[in-house]
């Protein structure tokens, strides 16, 4: 409501928090549980995956969901209690009419009736090809995400032995995670989310293709290789809030977005279906394959999905 003409940059903005989270909390977490820099004793799985066993370690982890459930449960009480309504001087401008404005001069009021984008029901949304193209999109990217976060740690730990410097990469990774999340809501602004959506399913399929060869260069490419990773694969949590107001209106949006968003259910599930069953037969170079084939599908669907501005342009 406050920026109309700038959905992904301020969705990119809002969520960055989110991303970057990790930057503190990583270290928090870290220094907790594994205070003594203990190794990973266990090899088990792929690639010789490595964990832990040590009791001294392992007896840390449930305090620390209590601390950081107390510590979240503050942060968030109080991060409510700032919210408040925007306060428009003069004639409110129409969120819809606002998205035709593509100039850094602000929003424009247009009073041609066939420039406003119309507020789409839920129920009419859920029938458009539209909507379930961004839905299978959340849902081929989100491997990228789900792989990523999940993994990253254990495959670094197949040949990098120092748990502190992974929780380092962890932090940093954090900062590309958050500024990421503006970086690709600012680029959606400015060449259209389907343009912007092509770039990163491109960089995400590269990335995961060329992501085994740090074992070989070593730690500074794979500290590289992680935090361009998160880096992009953050632009989905700014580019589909951003893509689903635009094309759907502004009226059901919390609807609308909710259901593009249920497409993080499956990922979840279908991510943890792959690693398990798949992980042992395809090793890491397989399994990362894997999902930069996803990220190559989510790439068709960008290319595929044409909608437009009331003035022509993509969205």
């Amino acid at each position: 409501m406050w920026f109309p003409s700038r959905k992904g940059l301020i969705s990119g903005i809002i969520v960055s928090g989110f991303g970057a989270g990790a930057f503190i909390f990583d270290q928090v977490q870290t220094a907790f549980i594994n205070p003594h820099n203990l190794k990973a004793n266990v090899t088990e799985g792929p690639g010789d995956e490595k964990y832990f066993s040590q009791h001294e370690l392992l007896g840390n982890v449930p305090a620390i969901f209590i601390l950081l459930g107390c510590v979240y449960a503050a942060m968030t009480s109080v991060g409510s209690l700032l919210l408040t309504k925007p306060e428009v001087d003069g004639p409110q401008t129409s969120v819809y009419t606002a998205l035709i404005d593509d100039t850094d001069s602000g929003c424009k009021e247009s009073q041609d009736p066939n420039l406003y984008i119309e507020d789409k029901h839920p129920m009419v949304v859920i029938k458009t090809r539209e909507l379930w193209t961004l839905w299978f999109m959340f849902l081929t990217n989100g491997q990228a995400v789900q792989f990523t976060a999940a993994l990253y740690k254990t495959y670094g730990q197949t040949f990098i032995s120092d748990d502190r410097f992974l929780a380092i990469v962890g932090s940093f990774a954090s900062i590309f995670n958050g500024l990421g999340r503006i970086f690709w809501g600012y680029l959606a602004d400015r060449i259209s989310f389907r343009r912007t959506m092509i770039i990163q399913c491109i960089a995400m399929a590269f990335l995961f293709m060329t992501f085994t060869l740090t074992e070989k260069a070593g730690e500074w490419m794979y500290f590289i290789w992680v935090c361009l990773m998160f880096g992009t694969f953050c632009g989905n949590f700014a580019l589909f809030p951003a893509a689903t107001a635009k094309a759907f209106g502004q009226k059901y949006f919390t609807v609308n977005y909710g259901i593009v968003f249920s497409s993080q259910i499956f990922a979840g599930v279908i991510g943890a279906l792959l690693a398990q069953n798949l992980s042992d037969s395809l090793g890491w170079f397989g399994m990362f394959s894997l999902v930069a084939g996803f990220s190559i599908l989510g790439l068709i669907l960008a290319i595929s999905f044409n909608v437009k501005k009331p003035n022509g342009k993509d969205i």
